[in-house]
């Protein structure tokens, strides 16, 4: 089963600091309750690899891959070990 959602907002910020949001993975749980801790696995230039506990229902572990590509727009890329249905995709 596929679920998709898409909305577009107008942000009062940059590209740039959204990015930087988006990707500051082990702040996740300050602004996100259902995050209880959040663990880089690896980060480089054209994505990051990161483990989460969570206090929700179903998957108390998540395990997910983040992919960058720039150009005109920033896009994240995010896809999630053990379920190729779930993904996620934000562009700046």
């Amino acid at each position: 089963m596929d679920i998709h959602f898409n909305a577009t907002r107008i942000a009062g910020a940059s590209a740039a600091t959204l990015f930087d949001v988006i990707t500051d993975y082990v702040n996740y749980p300050k602004f996100n309750p259902a995050l209880i801790h959040v663990s880089v696995v690896r980060r480089e230039d054209d994505g990051a690899e990161f483990v989460a506990d969570r206090k929700t229902m179903i998957g108390k572990r998540v395990h997910a891959h983040d992919r960058y590509q720039r150009g005109e727009d920033l896009v994240i890329n995010r896809t999630y070990a053990g379920s190729a249905a779930a993904r996620s995709t934000w562009t700046i």
